[in-house]
């Protein structure tokens, strides 16, 4: 709704937004997207699904490979 797109479900109006066009995933590992957010983000947010009994396996197989 707020890059006003259309689509059946979120995968297809991901897929259908212009926006997106282009972005393209990082060619290394060594990426601010594994050494920054990882920590930062998604270990605290894991952290308070455990707290309040939410299932985190995604983030947990990305965090403890």
């Amino acid at each position: 709704m707020a890059y006003n797109t259309i689509g059946e479900d979120l995968h297809e109006a991901i897929h259908n937004q212009p926006v997106y066009y282009g972005i393209k995933a990082p060619s290394t590992l060594n990426h601010h997207y594994i050494f920054e957010d990882v920590p930062m983000s998604l270990v605290p947010i894991a952290s308070l699904g455990e707290r309040f009994g939410v299932s985190v396996r995604g983030m947990e197989a990305i965090i403890r490979p």
